[in-house]
């Protein structure tokens, strides 16, 4: 969720050409790795994803002209984080956690789902999972 908002916001920001669009998604995934992982992959497993297209000194210049331009801000409201607590509220199971995880990473493909809120996202994901596995006396 995080690197796809890092580029949503450079993009809303301005014009990128194709190259320079998969270096900023490139980076995008380092920084947001370093961010939410606890054990992020090293700057080198990137560059073997994209062919090593780009040094190690493109993508550290990319990753601080991305964090100047939208100014550091990585904190935003993300489906995931209120999937946590409403599985959590709602006795889910592991796997219907990992289901309600994956719808809501499903969501990120389609344009139309912008219009909810991350909250309702995650909701109608928990929501979902659990008709999906059912036995669950309430649904919600």
């Amino acid at each position: 969720f995080l690197s796809a908002n890092i580029v949503d916001q450079i993009l809303d920001n301005c014009l990128v050409s194709r190259k320079k669009l998969h270096l900023i998604g490139v980076t995008a995934l380092f920084i947001a790795s370093k961010y939410e992982e606890t054990w992020a992959p090293p700057l080198n497993d990137f560059r073997i994803c994209c062919d090593y297209a780009f040094t190690q000194q493109d993508i550290l210049r990319m990753e601080r002209e991305i964090l100047n331009r939208i100014n550091f801000n990585l904190c935003i409201p993300a489906p995931i984080h209120f999937l946590r607590r409403y599985s959590k509220a709602g006795h889910s199971d592991g796997l219907t956690h990992t289901i309600a995880k994956f719808l809501a990473e499903m969501t990120c493909q389609y344009y139309t789902m912008l219009k909810f809120l991350p909250s309702e996202i995650a909701g109608a994901c928990v929501l979902l999972a659990r008709q999906i596995r059912g036995g669950y006396a309430e649904l919600w």
